[in-house]
């Protein structure tokens, strides 16, 4: 990642990189480890590997509109009260321990069922064993690519349950979802 704008640079493959400056420039770039699978929504799978899709819209890996690497997450639901998702579980964080999470969300012609509603639209929830939280307040309309985040403490007595999702949630319209990212912040 790009050190000052954290905007992701090259993915790893088989322990590999490639970056290109132009000549005379200079940058700096932060080697980062993401607590979830296929982060950036590249890998090919079912929609892709890593994350689940559940719900009653359309739900697939999209090559054509994505902020980096190789394709994103793309969900389309015709009606305003369809509920889509791609959901990943992770493996349970530290108790007690502070962790950022990033994600990029783009909307095109999404209408909430609800025009009040601050969960409706394009939303992305994180529920960190007991912490839920939804973020942004769900976008409606057509956005260019935002830049979603949060830093967080895990709780001292954590539960069971953690996972991701990406959302498209009581509201019609097409959603896509890229870069995103979870670490534990070093101290």
């Amino acid at each position: 990642r790009d050190y000052f704008t954290a905007d992701l640079v090259a993915v790893v493959d088989d322990g590999e990189f490639t970056v290109s400056l132009p000549a005379h420039a200079t940058a700096v770039y932060q080697l980062y480890s993401n607590l979830l699978d296929n982060g950036g929504l590249d890998d090919v799978g079912s929609p892709m590997d890593g994350w689940i899709a559940a719900g009653d819209g359309t739900m697939t890996r999209d090559t054509t509109v994505k902020y980096a690497g190789e394709a994103s997450g793309k969900i389309v639901n015709t009606l305003t009260n369809q509920n889509s998702t791609f959901l990943q579980f992770y493996e349970p964080l530290k108790p007690g321990t502070q962790y950022h999470f990033t994600a990029r969300i783009k909307t095109e012609n999404v209408v909430k069922q609800t025009p009040g509603d601050g969960v409706g639209g394009a939303v992305i929830q994180l529920y960190a064993g007991g912490v839920n939280l939804f973020f942004p307040t769900g976008l409606s309309g057509t956005n260019d690519w935002q830049q979603v985040e949060k830093t967080f403490t895990t709780p001292l007595a954590p539960n069971s349950t953690w996972y991701v999702r990406l959302r498209l949630w009581n509201a019609s319209g097409t959603a896509w979802f890229d870069d995103v990212h979870f670490e534990e912040v070093q101290p």
